[in-house]
């Protein structure tokens, strides 16, 4: 909501330990599968160790070139990789 409030219209979320049905019933809007295409941002809130393994390839193949990485709980910060011209990365 909160994002869609600043005029975000298409937002994913994926969590693959976390169901869907679930997540509709709470908070109105069903889990992606997958990401489905290229992003302007790409938020990550969870340390998830699925997560921990993506590399900045992987980065780079969802998000659109000038994109941002919002890194919330900091699992990618002291990785080298990150620091790169395609994409911007933040971190709290």
């Amino acid at each position: 909501k909160e994002l869609k409030s600043f005029g975000i219209e298409l937002i994913d979320v994926i969590d693959p330990f976390a169901s869907s049905d679930e997540v509709f019933e709470e908070y109105g809007f069903h889990l992606t599968e997958k990401p489905e295409g290229k992003y302007d941002a790409v938020i990550v809130t969870v340390n998830h160790t699925s997560f921990l393994d993506l590399t900045l390839n992987d980065f780079k193949s969802i998000l659109n070139e000038k994109g941002i990485l919002a890194d919330v709980k900091g699992v990618y910060r002291k990785s080298e990789t990150f620091s790169n011209n395609y994409f911007s990365y933040w971190s709290l």
